[in-house]
């Protein structure tokens, strides 16, 4: 697992995503990757599938169930599950996406999942929730 912490040369806005990223909570997910793409900060969480999602994401400021998405696609690997926008959170504003691993995705090595996690996946026993946090100034 990568777990990165915030570098010396961070910048504000990763800095408070990633404190954002801290109060999230994924009840009945296990955390298996932290990492920051640009100057998001990505948790990646797995569970036995069928799991509630919705019951499950806890963050401040965020609802699942009034946070539909924007675009029903996060590339070819994720189907998005909800967004939230316009978070406050200090003194800035931050967005959370909930994304689910779509099931036909074959090659998944990049996650960072250990051989159980990755077998339990391919055979549909668990599934894999991606959650991207950014934080910028509001205006």
């Amino acid at each position: 697992m990568r777990l990165a912490a915030a570098a010396c040369g961070s910048s504000a806005e990763e800095k408070v995503g990633g404190s954002y990223a801290d109060q999230v909570e994924v009840e009945g997910f296990r955390l298996v990757d932290r990492y920051v793409r640009a100057e998001d900060t990505v948790l990646v969480y797995v569970r036995p599938s069928g799991s509630d999602v919705a019951a499950a994401v806890k963050a401040p400021g965020f609802d699942f169930g009034s946070s539909p998405p924007v675009a029903p696609t996060v590339g070819l690997l994720f189907q998005c599950l909800a967004e939230g926008y316009r978070i406050p959170y200090r003194d800035m504003s931050c967005r959370l996406s909930v994304a689910q691993l779509k099931e036909d995705v074959a090659s998944f090595d990049f996650l960072g999942l250990d051989a159980d996690d990755t077998n339990a996946v391919k055979r549909g026993r668990s599934m894999v929730l991606e959650l991207t946090i950014g934080c910028s100034q509001p205006g």
